[in-house]
């Protein structure tokens, strides 16, 4: 295994040498270290044409990425600050803190292969102490049993893995996988920095990253867009950095929670490509969900120095694409004039608290901030990039010309190995330890807290300079009086020498080694190094060819990684008498919820991570942190142990909460923690989006005041309900009954901003960890139980239904528990009659000949089955039913689940007469459209695409909740729709294409790369539906022949069926209603042992279906399978299969060695009556020549 993953690297660092180019088609590569996956302007500009011509107006250029990104461009609702948006992001990324429990949580999902291109980064566990070499091997040994985890779960699920000293996450992104007009999420809030090169960079929770790594489409609310017009041209001392830091000042730290800030104007040309990402980056701390630049040439210059430069030249084919629309309108507009931009530092404790470098000596003495500049430290994803290190070292250079060096301690973290290699190679680091720095190792390294610093006690006042991104209270040293304050990197360096937050380096002097005053120059430096990048060692682990030996080992004494166990599932109930674990006061990041630091090294494990909950949070009651009164024992304990104590008596609690709660990281831990703990809802003024997001995600009720005076009317020792819950639903307030230990209860209102998506049902019952998608086996495992258990109990005869059975009590994503169970041993199955339809006689006009006893469900065994079947996610909601045919279940379900329409979709325009009758008792609530029969072009769109697009205009579109099942699964078209699940399930995620979509039938296979499809007749579905729906998959069709009549082994009357078929039908093979002339037997056997076998192979096939890439469908396929050529496995995995075996089955299967009709003439039968032992079984003799 290692040696593959080591042959694997070897090849990555061959690729990170050269240029991207295009290959044979034409195409452009994502990245150099991704192959066979491509860039698509054309795609995305198709998409923002349809979303243009929707809106009739305008789009800026974040809304052209975003919509043009769209999971459904044609129909998604777009309105901004209010609609969901479905999404379909180009790429994950996640860093070694936030990856592990991700990767639990995709391991969950029992998916070979994350389904978009991800990779993960080592950048966060790696502690700085005394420099970057021996920091880097103590991680290396500390972590190694994470890493290691990282490193084979990569390997294994096709994941890219940055090993640690590579660089940290933002800058490797930005060197390797950013580009203009893509799309990516990343578990990390500072993801943004993509922007730098014009892409939508999102951070979001591990559950995000999740849902997109298992290819389930990504929901974004609707952003708003707040414009930023740059005039001007930068210069002096002034840097990107001080763009931000002026936005930050501005907007505060939520004023661009829900919002995009794209930045636009002239000034943009002055700003190169990583001085555009610093801006994107910190955009972050004003809450923004990402920042953006429009393409430019600045960007394209940094592809090409980056080995880029096929995409740079791709982009520019489409500049008119990435960039906004003449004339686009914004939500709000911030003009800064870049000539009169000042540079500003911020803080300390916050970001957004922006200071002017020409007031901040008068406001730090005014405050009575700590003058002495302690420590000064610059680099980190915000600030590394060349010119940031170039422009600091011009300034240590000026120093060093005067025999200075730093009065204040100077660290210098490089962005990526590729930086640090370079500024080695150019001499910027040798210039910096002249000064006195140190370099820390390539990672984040105090900008989050990884930080052993020993220059002050803890608690003792002091300053820092940063050119970080957050300045949190303690986040950098732990140290609750730190002040930090975050600037430019050239400000930073400048005040090093000063060592004085008093000192202006625009206008004071210093005294150099010679007794002389002299005063810096303005910074200089180059963009990109003139001599290009120097890629440094090789840090890269690239998947390798062959991954299923590929082994992930958990320990369960592990104290660092814990395999995750499900939650407690909701009861459906209003939550009562809760208790109020803490009310929180002020400020309250994801830092205060769940810390990072010395506490990085449990995010994999989540038990133990959750001794740090809320230990940082300020107690309102008391005005501490991490110390509150247990109200079981009376006594004052950290946060983490009462919670425990609350969850060990099943006592559920409450947090509350002031603005802005979580905003910072986008770790979800701050979420899973309290879910963990016992934790229902947090309640507060407002949130920070990512952290109302992964709370949601988690199962719990993020909720905020209506009223935000109620928070100061709530004590600590209060009791709570929340009231409302059964009738949860979006846009409908709830009730918070606060229950005081002295005095009246009182109510006030709380919102939340669920959609109909997020409902109570989906989230507070959500019993695992969130996943995007669930394990196939526990639902086969189900359904298997259930098949052998009733065939046991009542007779092979069954098997049909039950397999029926299974799939209504079973199909869903979830198992899910009927209301009540069957007694199938006392139900009548055998050739039911026609009773419960209108009347015989109206059935004569759809067909001659029709018997009166044949093989049909009734209508009796139709309402038992959907009375088994728990609707009560679907009321009020819709219905989309596939061939109804006579409408048993139509109305068998319409009697149970009261939905709010039902639509009907009839490939046979015949039968809508049949339902006449019954929609007028629906008061016209179920709409039954039909195709034209003979429309099959038409039909095939259906199938092959799975979707209800306006160009089929006989369709109606079912918004909303949508269920989706195929009345009669042994019908001809329910085939054909069975096969079109089969075949584009795992690729176009059909289930996601209206929202909350849910089968009865299903059948999903992600490892079917050929189809193989039988010659039975109940299988029958044309070859060019398959082929539209299978467009990479080589197929074999059944012979034209055979359809409905080869189910009757009267050779007669089959013969009779196949002479009177349309000649049209017969050519294309198609199923449908034949008129013909009655013989002696009805067009159905009477015997159900051939049609019970049918099903029996169709229910095996399902549970199989998914460690085969030869996918077998069909009656013959057990038959089919005794026929194999010796030698050809049928099991091997995903495209395992050369075209030379797949034609070996292709002549085997044209040389099938018996016809329908002789598998009776030999006695053979699958009924346990006739033959309990199975000595004349089918399978046991199918095969066998006479």
């Amino acid at each position: 295994m290692f040696r593959a993953l080591k042959t694997a690297s070897s090849a990555a660092r061959n690729v990170r040498s050269l240029a991207t180019v295009a290959d044979a088609s034409g195409k452009v590569q994502l990245s150099n270290l991704e192959k066979g996956k491509y860039i698509n302007y054309e795609k995305l500009s198709e998409n923002i044409d349809i979303v243009r011509q929707r809106l009739n107006r305008p789009l800026t250029y974040s809304e052209k990425v975003v919509y043009g990104h769209l999971d459904n461009p044609h129909e998604q609702d777009i309105e901004r600050g209010k609609s969901y948006l479905k999404l379909r992001p180009d790429r994950v990324a996640c860093q070694d803190a936030t990856a592990q429990m991700a990767i639990l949580q995709f391991m969950s999902a029992g998916m070979p292969s994350v389904a978009v291109p991800t990779t993960v980064h080592c950048d966060h566990l790696i502690e700085a102490q005394v420099g970057g070499v021996k920091d880097l091997a103590r991680a290396k040994d500390i972590n190694k049993e994470v890493y290691n985890f990282l490193s084979t779960a990569c390997a294994k699920y096709n994941i890219g893995f940055w090993r640690p000293g590579s660089g940290i996450i933002h800058q490797i992104i930005l060197e390797n996988y950013a580009f203009p007009g893509g799309m990516m999420i990343g578990t990390d809030s500072h993801t943004p920095n993509g922007g730098g090169l014009g892409m939508i960079a999102v951070g979001v929770g591990g559950a995000d990253a999740v849902d997109v790594m298992a290819d389930i489409p990504w929901e974004l609310k609707c952003p708003k867009v707040i414009g930023v017009k740059l005039t001007g041209k930068l210069s002096g001392w002034t840097a990107p950095k001080d763009v931000i830091l002026k936005v930050a000042g501005i907007l505060t730290v939520k004023g661009g929670t829900g919002a995009i800030v794209e930045y636009f104007g002239p000034g943009v040309d002055s700003l190169s490509s990583t001085g555009m990402g610093t801006i994107c980056n910190m955009g972050a701390e004003i809450g923004a969900t990402t920042s953006i630049f429009p393409f430019n040439k600045s960007m394209s210059d940094y592809l090409v120095a980056t080995g880029r430069e096929s995409i740079a030249k791709h982009a520019q084919k489409f500049q008119h694409v990435l960039r906004a629309d003449e004339g686009a309108e914004y939500d709000q507009v911030i003009e800064i004039n870049l000539n009169e931009l000042e540079p500003h530092i911020n803080g300390p404790f916050t970001p957004d608290l922006a200071t002017p470098l020409s007031k901040f000596a008068e406001t730090a003495e005014k405050n009575g901030w700590p003058l002495d500049l302690k420590v000064g430290l610059i680099g980190s994803c915000t600030n590394s990039s060349y010119e940031d290190m170039s422009r600091s070292a011009s300034i240590a250079d000026q120093a060093l010309a005067h025999g200075l060096k730093a009065k204040s301690g100077f660290l210098v973290t490089p962005g990526s190995e590729q930086i640090r290699a370079t500024i080695a190679r150019d001499g910027q680091l040798e210039t910096f330890e002249k000064i006195g720095g140190s370099v820390l190792a390539n990672a984040c390294g105090p900008c989050i807290g990884q930080w052993d610093r020993r220059d002050v006690e803890k608690g003792t006042p002091n300053s820092i300079f940063s050119s970080y991104n957050r300045n949190f209270t303690g986040r950098n040293d732990a140290n609750p009086k730190t002040h930090s304050f975050v600037t430019s990197p050239d400000l930073v360096t400048a005040f090093i020498f000063a060592g004085d937050l008093r000192f202006n380096p625009l206008t004071d002097t210093l005294k150099g080694a010679d007794g002389k005053e002299f005063k810096f120059e303005a910074p200089t430096g180059a963009a990109l190094p003139a001599r290009g990048y120097d890629p440094g060692e090789n840090t890269y682990q690239a998947p390798p060819e062959e991954r299923t030996s590929v082994q992930v080992d958990v320990a369960p004494t592990s104290d660092r990684l814990q395999l995750l166990s499900p939650f407690k599932a909701w009861d459906g109930k209003d939550l009562t008498d809760a208790k109020i674990l803490i009310k929180a006061k002020g400020k309250c990041t994801t830092d205060h919820i769940s810390m990072a630091g010395p506490w990085l090294k449990y995010r994999g494990h989540l038990d133990n991570i959750s001794n740090n909950y809320m230990i940082g949070a300020i107690n309102a009651e008391n005005g501490e942190a991490n110390t509150l009164k247990n109200q079981l024992t009376g006594e004052y304990q950290p946060v983490p142990d009462v919670a425990r104590a609350y969850k060990a008596q099943d006592i559920p609690w409450v947090v509350i909460g002031e603005d802005n709660l979580g905003e910072g990281s986008s770790r979800e831990h701050a979420a899973l923690e309290p879910r963990h703990l016992g934790g229902r809802a947090i309640i507060v003024k407002s949130f920070a989006r990512i952290h109302e997001t992964n709370l949601k995600k988690q199962g719990l009720l993020p909720l905020t005041f209506v009223d935000g005076s109620a928070y100061d009317k709530i004590n600590p020792t209060d009791v709570v309900d929340i009231v409302g819950l059964p009738e949860f639903a979006p846009g409908k307030q709830l009730t918070l009954r606060v229950k005081p230990q002295n005095g009246e209860a009182w109510e006030t209102k709380l919102d939340h901003t669920f959609n109909e998506e997020q409902g109570i049902s989906e989230v507070m019952s959500r019993k695992t960890i969130r996943v995007g998608c669930v394990n196939y086996g526990v639902c086969v495992f189900y359904q298997l139980l259930a098949f052998f258990l009733v065939t046991f109990y009542c007779g092979i005869r069954y098997v049909a239904y039950t397999y029926l059975i299974a799939l209504l009590f079973f199909g869903d994503f979830q198992p899910t528990t009927p209301r009540r169970q069957l007694d199938m041993r006392g139900t009548q199955l055998l050739r039911t009659s026609f009773e419960a339809l209108p009347s015989q006689a109206r059935l004569s006009t759809y067909a001659t000949g029709v018997p009166k006893r044949t093989l049909m469900v009734n209508q009796d065994l139709a309402n038992r089955l959907a009375e088994a079947y728990d609707w009560s996610y679907y009321k009020n909601g819709d219905i989309l039913e596939m061939n109804p045919g006579f409408g048993l279940f139509t109305r068998a379900i319409w009697n149970v689940a009261k939905p709010r329409r039902h639509v009907l979709m009839e490939p046979h325009k015949k039968f809508i007469p049949i339902m006449e009758d019954f929609d007028a008792k629906t008061e016209g609530r179920i709409k039954y459209t039909s195709l034209e029969g003979y429309d099959w072009a038409t039909y095939d769109k259906l199938i092959a695409d799975g979707t209800i697009t306006p160009e089929n205009q006989s369709m109606e579109r079912v918004n909303d909740s949508l269920l989706l099942f195929a009345s009669m699964p042994n019908g001809a078209t329910g085939e054909a729709l069975a096969v079109q699940f089969l075949c584009t399930l795992p690729r176009r995620n059909w289930i996601q294409k209206y929202g909350r979509v849910r089968m009865l039938i299903w059948m999903k296979t992600k490892s079917a790369d050929r189809l193989l499809v039988g010659p039975g007749g109940h299988t029958r579905a044309r070859p060019t539906i398959i082929a539209q729906a299978c467009a990479d998959m080589r197929v074999i069709a059944s012979p034209k022949d055979a359809h409905m009549g080869a189910f009757n082994y009267d050779e007669a009357a089959m013969k009779d069926v196949i002479e009177t078929t349309p000649d049209d039908w017969r050519q294309r093979g198609d199923y449908t209603l034949v008129e013909f002339t009655p013989k002696e037997k009805p067009l159905f056997n009477s015997d159900f042992a051939e049609f019970d076998y049918v099903l029996r192979n169709l229910f095996i096939l399902r549970a199989t279906a998914m460690e085969k890439s030869l996918m077998m469908l069909g009656s013959g396929s057990d038959s089919l399978i005794k026929c194999m050529p010796s030698g050809l496995d049928l099991s091997k995995p995903v495209n395992a299969y050369t075209v030379e075996e797949f034609d070996q089955v292709t002549q085997a299967f044209s040389k099938w060695p018996f016809k329908p009709t002789e598998l009776f003439e030999k006695g053979w039968t699958n009924d346990r009556e006739k033959d309990p032992k199975g000595e004349n079984g089918v399978v046991k003799n199918i095969g066998k020549k006479k």
